[in-house]
């Protein structure tokens, strides 16, 4: 019989087949330059795949096909004995096995009810809502005229604002609903979309994953030096990632206030949702707007974190995010974030500009970065290079436009504004 016909009857491809003969698990005959293959063929290959099936490797069928070759005829029986011995082997191991995957399995269980059972609790204590902190009520402005805004209408309680109407004498109007602060100047970008179901955080690929852990790591160390009792903390562009969730415990310990910013509402909200959930102890305001022009007055803002912020705005402006945001800082003030660059990187530009043609071309170009930070009047205290990646997913909100053959690379950085000599400056 021919291989061809052999790989048929089998369902065994040509390519496995003539693998096996290269390792001299499968022995044909030869009739000129053509295989045949025989009894002994096939017999040999049939318990190729049973022992295949059972779990042993080729090299451990190789040997038992040699047990039954090195015995000679009316020695059958001692092949068929070293084999017999070799499967009550196996099927110890297998037995194990099955006892080993049978208590993984109760452990599997228990855990998944404990899990389900943590998570039955945290809606359980889902019961403390969150709006516009009346501590925090001074802090905002006009972002017109920088006059005191006027609340009419207000849904609150002692501590919060749930609904309110806003205005300013110069004309300018805003609202609060639901505890969300929601000023006129909303998305107007055709190129960007509220990432409600996370499709670009489960598109993140697993190496950049851990280089954005590293990165998570070393920006904690920073807050945990710089922040105070007291201290107000912002950050803005949920949409593309929230950093400070992951920070909640180190903001309560320092009983900061927390400033969150992106042009969704709906981004919010479901951020501000699963703050409720978790009980958090911090004082949170809400704010959608799609600029940099916000409600709020100049110098309140002690520490700001860019975590991707910087990259994020300049897919849609030709402005730097950090100089822009400047105004709100306070005297003394810190910015500490992770930014995202393509060193050899024009491909990926040009296919950034594709995506995004509202963006800067001067996104993910670290040098510009950093001469735009001294513009912006901010001192580097440190930096470092977390890592660089050629993975990064198919999604092009997720990086996906970056060439297979340019790196991205992430720096996590500390900045700071105001006198030298205060603080951790540069050495």
């Amino acid at each position: 019989m021919k291989i061809s016909a052999i790989s048929k009857k089998y369902g065994v491809s040509k390519d496995t087949l003539y693998f096996y003969i290269s390792k001299g698990l499968l022995i044909p005959r030869i009739n000129g330059k053509q295989y045949i293959a025989d009894e002994t063929f096939e017999r040999d290959l049939q318990m190729i795949l049973r022992f295949r099936d059972w779990g042993f490797q080729l090299n451990e069928i190789h040997s038992a096909l040699s047990i039954i070759r090195k015995n000679s005829p009316g020695e059958e029986h001692e092949a068929r004995h070293i084999l017999s011995g070799i499967l009550m082997q196996r099927s110890e191991t297998i037995s194990n096995e099955i006892n080993d995957l049978e208590a993984k399995l109760v452990e599997i269980k228990k855990y998944t009810e404990e899990l389900r059972a943590e998570d039955k609790n945290s809606k359980g204590n889902a019961n403390k809502k969150m709006g516009v902190p009346l501590s925090m009520v001074s802090m905002l402005r006009c972002p017109q005229c920088g006059g005191n805004l006027n609340f009419s209408n207000s849904d609150m309680s002692q501590t919060q604002i749930m609904n309110a109407d806003i205005n300013c004498s110069c004309g300018y109007k805003a609202k609060i609903r639901d505890g969300i602060l929601l000023t006129p100047n909303q998305n107007q970008s055709k190129y960007d979309q509220p990432d409600i179901s996370k499709v670009i955080y489960s598109d993140v690929p697993d190496f950049l994953t851990s280089l954005y852990q590293k990165s998570y790591y070393w920006m904690e160390k920073c807050l945990q030096d710089i922040l105070n009792q007291g201290s107000v903390v912002m950050e803005s562009h949920l949409n593309t990632y929230f950093y400070l969730q992951y920070e909640m415990d180190l903001l309560e310990k320092n009983n900061c206030r927390l400033i969150l910013v992106d042009k969704y509402p709906e981004i919010l909200s479901m951020y501000k949702s699963a703050l409720e959930m978790t009980g958090a102890d911090v004082e949170v305001l809400f704010i959608a707007d799609d600029g940099t022009d916000i409600p709020l007055s100049q110098g309140v803002i002690d520490v700001f974190v860019d975590f991707f912020g910087s990259n994020e705005h300049q897919f849609f402006n030709d402005s730097v995010l950090i100089e822009k945001l400047a105004q709100y800082m306070a005297p003394i003030s810190y910015v500490v974030g992770t930014y995202f660059s393509i060193p050899s990187g024009k491909q990926s530009i040009k296919s950034m500009k594709h995506f995004y043609p509202e963006a800067s071309s001067d996104n993910f170009n670290l040098a510009i970065f950093r001469d735009d930070i001294k513009k912006a009047g901010f001192l580097g205290i440190m930096s470092e290079e977390i890592g660089e990646t050629t993975e990064t997913g198919e999604d092009y909100r997720c990086l996906g436009f970056v060439d297979d053959d340019e790196k991205i690379r992430l720096d996590s950085f500390l900045l700071k504004k105001g006198p030298t000599g205060i603080g951790r400056d540069h050495v």
